[in-house]
């Protein structure tokens, strides 16, 4: 039945066109073809003009929202820093405590603080970095500049405050007075930071790779290989 009427419909708007031409050349009436293309020209200029209309507006709207992330972004860039930082503030308190408590021979009180010491370096100040760099690294995607600049300014001076870190927890006076093992940092805590070195070094920056496998070296997790311009996993 549907169909009976869809075909119907169908064959009355043939009938109807045809009736129309036949109409307009009896009566001489051409120019109403020049109308009937103006007008189809008009509908389809305006929703042309709609369309790019639209488009136009779609495409602000994606703009807006990609500066609103970009705000964000670089607003949690800022933020990170800051608790980096904040941590680091930390970290130096308590080294100058338990050089203060070693100094004073209160042995326990030292070693408490050295263990609060390796907590906050572990589970603080080292996953602080990474949320700092892990943001940098997203502010300035596709900015290699910008990303070796992180590289030589806080990546590389980072690592080197690692380093001095372990080995005021590690000093061999300390280790003995305190009856303690030395403490070690493994690759899979540094590992981003690493990465991040790795993929944002230039092979010919032949002079930062060989300080960076120098650090890591100096830090325990990898051996040096050709002069420290190769290294190799720790064994």
């Amino acid at each position: 039945m549907s169909l009976f009427v869809l075909n119907s419909s169908s064959s009355i708007k043939e009938k109807g066109i045809d009736e129309l031409i036949s109409f307009i050349e009896t009566n001489d009436l051409e120019w109403i073809y020049i109308i009937i293309l103006l007008v189809y020209g008009l509908s389809i200029t305006i929703s042309w003009f709609l369309g790019t209309k639209k488009n136009r507006v779609e495409i602000e709207k994606l703009k807006l929202e990609n500066s609103s992330l970009k705000i964000d972004i670089t607003e949690k860039c800022k933020t990170t820093r800051k608790i980096y930082y904040e941590k680091s503030e930390n970290i130096q308190v308590l080294l100058r405590l338990m050089i203060h408590y070693m100094q004073e021979t209160d042995v326990e009180r030292a070693k408490e603080t050295r263990e609060d010491l390796k907590q906050t370096l572990t589970i603080e100040l080292v996953p602080s970095f990474i949320d700092y760099l892990e943001m940098y690294e997203l502010n300035y995607e596709g900015n290699s500049y910008k990303r070796k600049d992180f590289v030589e300014n806080e990546a590389m001076k980072f690592l080197e405050t690692m380093k001095k870190i372990g080995d005021a927890i590690n000093h061999p006076n300390i280790l003995t007075r305190m009856n303690k093992p030395s403490f070690k940092f493994t690759w899979a805590s540094l590992s981003p930071v690493i990465t991040f070195v790795d993929k944002n070094t230039k092979f010919y920056k032949i002079p930062t790779k060989k300080n960076f496998n120098v650090t890591l070296a100096e830090l325990d997790i990898v051996d040096l290989k050709f002069f420290g311009y190769y290294r190799g996993e720790k064994r």
